[in-house]
């Protein structure tokens, strides 16, 4: 029998990256329809509706399959096991299941949003001043703060909120990130993928914690560009809030100038940085916890 050999760290990266590229035209091979909405007027638009439908299908296995060439023992990406159907069933009850946890993580976010686009859209902008304006003073009252702009302390607090959700979601997602992973190694060793999950992250919190952080490093460079190119259209946000007081409406923000540095960062520094996170996230999910019998016997 042929021998599998272990790929090197440089063609594992490379195939790695490849497979991102494909699988990013597919993503926006399932988010093409949605152009029906825009495009076509009558029973055309209806077409929209396959994108959820490509999106849960075959976008959500595919996951649970690159998941497995992540963690083929010895290393080595193949792209017919990331491009695989089989055990279709299992997979997509997988990634249902790793959505629907990542979105009850995401309920918080997601009303603040809400309420933020309603007041953005339905509620005159001196009322929406006004009433942070009021947050402001609750909170110089409460926490007895001497300020003479009770309008900005009040923006922070809104802000803080709205922080406090994302940071929520986050852990969420920071919480099922290495699940996928788990799963496919408990699918290649014969285990049971539920408990395999218990007994890899019950008591590995701290380590996921540093896992992320790791990959947020890695998202540094990336963000850097997204944030000195938004950086001029949100620059002169104090104008434009002195606009909105004086016509009573809120103001557009342009951010088409931003496009072409955002798609270069896209391409330039997320793309070629995801594989390494993936590996990261992969490499944490892998170990395995020394059992504490283990540990006596070391001793």
């Amino acid at each position: 029998m042929t021998e599998i050999k272990k790929q090197n760290a440089f063609v594992f990266y490379v195939r790695t990256l490849a497979y991102t590229l494909i699988a990013l035209a597919l993503r926006a091979a399932a988010l093409a329809p949605l152009a029906c909405l825009f495009v076509f007027e009558g029973w055309q638009r209806w077409l929209a509706v396959l994108c959820p439908v490509l999106l849960v299908l075959v976008v959500l296995p595919l996951r649970a399959s690159f998941a497995q060439a992540m963690t083929q023992i010895p290393r080595r990406f193949s792209f017919d096991t990331a491009f695989s159907f089989a055990h279709y069933g299992a997979k997509l009850g997988r990634e249902l299941l790793h959505a629907v946890r990542v979105a009850l993580w995401g309920i918080p976010m997601a009303l603040l949003l809400a309420g933020a686009y309603y007041c953005y859209t339905m509620v005159d902008a001196l009322t929406i001043f006004q009433t942070i304006n009021d947050l402001g003073n609750a909170c110089a009252q409460l926490l007895k703060l001497s300020t003479a702009n009770n309008f900005m302390l009040g923006v922070g607090v809104a802000g803080a909120v709205l922080g406090l959700g994302a940071l929520i979601w986050l852990w969420g997602m920071v919480r099922c990130s290495a699940g996928r992973y788990i799963w496919a190694d408990a699918i290649r060793t014969d285990r049971i993928p539920r408990a395999e999950m218990k007994r890899r992250l019950s008591s590995r919190r701290l380590p996921q914690l540093g896992t992320a952080l790791v990959n947020l490093i890695l998202w540094i460079p990336f963000l850097t560009v997204i944030g000195c190119a938004l950086k001029g259209a949100l620059s002169d946000v104090s104008t434009l809030l002195m606009m909105a007081i004086t016509t009573g409406e809120l103001p557009r923000l342009d951010l088409l100038h931003a496009a072409m540095p955002v798609a270069g960062a896209f391409f330039g520094l997320y793309l070629p940085l995801l594989p390494l996170r993936r590996w990261n996230t992969a490499a944490f999910a892998m170990r395995k916890p020394k059992v504490k019998a283990e540990k006596k016997a070391e001793a």
